[in-house]
């Protein structure tokens, strides 16, 4: 029994434990986000090394209560499996589609041939002997030689030196905001639609040729926070990046540090951690994994997702203490914010305040308002997926990352009303910035830089508010985000003892005639002149408010005939429009409508029942007004549409939704101008 449990324990390594160690190591993010420590890493590594073979030995050694030859067939069969999992993730490694009739029949007939050698070849059974030392390998590997080492085994960051500042230091990094979604057509900040962003302009330096140097999370923040470039072989923990803005201010200020896909405030400055319980935490690690990592069937993965679930993440600390503190918090952004937000007030000591807010990141939910609302349709890739190369597709992109932007700008107001309720606002040092862009490029990557959307990815927003400053001013100095610890340390009048890469804005002006952009996906950088960057740069706003034009109702009244948008369908069917059946993906949200709640039926989707499918301008009318026209999508055997319709539309209760085909809508005012 013990030769036959290393055997499975050889195998289940093979097909189980290093499938989902290999990416969990290269890209070890959902350890970071929920507070993981070496042990929970270790635990990890071990159930999935472990538990598997286990299991299957105890059935096996119950199998051998009947007889040997129920023992050994049931052993063949488990040995078969592994061996058939094992092809199976070749095939799909290699490009097959993982439920293709041809793959699971290659991959059946691999694990029968497999149990059969097994059986009959004393040099198969040796051979899997001989392999036991395997699990070891494949563990090492993972927590060894790999970036995952600097949690297991690395240490907490450098002590806090002394740098002596009496400023209290509030910092907020936002992510996935390029520059270019907050500027009006003289390139400065559109306070009319953003009026958070329009007052931090007012109050503070706009660094307004800002630009991040990679395209990543993980490597822009540790910029951010370092002043050094950070490597893609190295985990954004304190291990790796000892020496950071938390160690700068360790000592002359209280810390109250909220990361999210970084710990770069180790206990040497963060002596008190807040993380979610270890059962949470190691849910939230195998679900992750098991629901992503292609190593077992899609059906099954799901089915193991849903048993391991930890449901919902437990509610952000926000008190907050005696000593430093970071807290590691999986919640959604929203309550993030509210819970840092309360502890903003004075105390005994200056603070440094900091918040990583994974906001106006996708996935877009958010109206201006602060409520929800549910896409019925996917209509955009995943995160390192390629822009449709459908303008229209590209425009709702971009319509909806608008909307939500405007939350954001709502949070911002919330949090310069504090600060200015609190007294903190005119003694402290505030910087506002964001980790990297995104593009809205048809047919181009949405968030890897490449060599044509750099000037959608790199330049980003930053504002430093300087301890009593009172007038605003643009600065155009080729600034970088390496650039910002030394910046806050020279505003502070900190000495920063380590070196680094990155120089205080004062110094910049126009140094570095050529922008290097680190890439994560693949690797590599993307290199272009500073000039070339601004002229792109200013050709991305122009795009932008021809896709969506500035007027009344921007950024909801854009697509086909917008100006019919609050005509009555009454007038429009008048006019040549032609009334389409659709199935609605919202039908029931629509039938029972709270204006109040959380979420409403904002966006507006379904498939048209209207023959060959094919593309065509259609008006969405809410309760028997226009609310918005968008085109229709044809594929796949079907045409579908999508529209944000304005919260104002809905009322409460049963709302009725009409869709109208305007390919035969007459043109003139008695047909659009009609209001009620």
């Amino acid at each position: 029994m013990l030769r036959k449990a290393l055997h499975l324990t050889a195998l289940s390594s093979f097909a189980v434990a290093q499938q989902y160690f290999e990416p969990l190591a290269d890209g070890a993010d959902e350890f970071v986000k929920v507070g993981a420590t070496g042990v929970d890493v270790l635990i990890f590594a071990l159930v999935l090394l472990l538990v598997p073979p286990a299991v299957l030995t105890a059935l096996v050694a119950l199998a051998g209560l009947a007889g040997e030859r129920p023992r050994d067939a049931l052993q063949a069969a488990f040995v078969g499996g592994f061996a058939a999992l094992i092809a199976w993730q070749a095939l799909v490694d290699s490009g097959r589609t993982e439920d293709a009739p041809g793959v699971v029949l290659v991959a059946a007939a691999s694990g029968a041939i497999a149990a059969l050698a097994y059986v009959r070849l004393e040099l198969v059974r040796s051979w899997l002997t001989v392999l036991s030392p395997v699990p070891l390998v494949v563990l090492a590997l993972f927590v060894v030689f790999s970036p995952l080492d600097a949690l297991v085994f690395g240490g907490q960051g450098d002590e806090p030196v002394e740098a002596t500042s009496e400023a209290p230091v509030v910092m907020v990094v936002l992510d996935e905001l390029p520059v270019t979604s907050l500027l009006g057509a003289d390139m400065r900040i559109d306070s009319g639609r953003f009026p958070g962003f329009g007052q931090l302009a007012r109050d503070s330096t706009w660094y307004r040729n800002a630009a991040s140097v990679a395209d990543y999370t993980q490597q822009a923040v540790p910029a951010l926070l370092t002043g050094r470039r950070a490597g893609r072989d190295r985990l954004q923990v304190a291990a790796d990046y000892p020496r950071s803005l938390f160690t700068l201010l360790g000592l002359s200020h209280h810390m109250d540090v909220a990361e999210f896909a970084t710990h770069l405030c180790g206990e040497a400055a963060c002596p008190e951690q807040q993380r979610p319980p270890l059962d949470f935490r190691l849910r939230r690690i195998f679900t992750t994994s098991i629901s992503t990592i292609p190593a077992l069937p899609h059906a099954l993965r799901r089915r193991l997702a849903d048993v391991l679930a930890p449901g919902p993440p437990p509610a952000p600390a926000s008190a907050p203490t005696g000593s430093s503190v970071r807290r590691q918090s999986p919640a959604p952004q929203p309550a993030r914010f509210e819970a840092w937000l309360r502890t903003l007030r004075p105390g005994p000591r200056p603070a440094l305040s900091f918040l990583h807010l994974l906001l106006p990141h996708r996935p877009w939910t958010r109206l201006p308002s602060g409520r929800a609302y549910v896409s019925g349709r996917r209509y955009t890739p995943n995160l390192y997926g390629k822009m449709p190369r459908d303008e229209w597709a590209a425009t709702l992109a971009l319509q909806r990352h608008l909307l939500q932007v405007q939350y954001v700008d709502g949070l911002l107001q919330r949090l310069l009303r504090r600060l200015e309720e609190t007294g903190i606002y005119d003694r402290a040092l505030v910087v506002i910035a964001a980790d990297h862009g995104a593009a809205f490029r048809p047919g181009d990557e949405m968030r890897t830089v490449t060599e044509t959307n750099v000037q959608e990815i790199a330049p980003v927003p930053l504002f430093v508010k300087a301890p009593g400053q009172r007038a605003g001013r643009v600065e155009d100095s080729w600034v970088q985000s390496v650039d910002v610890l030394p910046t806050v340390a020279a505003e502070l009048g900190a000495d920063l003892p380590w070196q680094v890469e990155g120089v205080p804005a004062a110094e910049r002006g126009r140094r570095g005639h050529e922008l290097v952009v680190d890439r994560q996906k693949g690797g590599g950088q993307v290199r272009i002149a500073r000039t070339e960057l601004l002229a792109r740069t200013r050709a991305v706003v122009r795009r932008n408010l021809e896709l969506i034009p500035p007027g009344p109702g921007w950024p909801l009244r854009v697509g086909p005939r917008a100006e019919i948008v609050g005509a009555t369908a009454a007038r429009l069917r008048a006019g040549g429009a032609d009334p389409v059946d659709v199935a609605l993906d919202q039908a029931g949200a629509l039938a029972n409508v709270d204006p109040d709640g959380p979420v409403v039926p904002a966006e507006i989707s379904g498939t048209l029942r209207a023959g060959e499918p094919r593309r065509r301008p259609v008006a969405v009318a809410v309760n028997g007004r226009v609310a918005a026209t968008t085109w229709t999508f044809a594929g796949d055997g079907d045409e579908y549409f999508l529209a944000m319709v304005p919260e104002t539309a809905l009322r409460r209760g049963e709302n009725q939704v009409e869709v109208l085909s305007l390919e035969r809508l007459r043109r003139g005012r008695a047909v659009v101008h009609e209001r009620g």
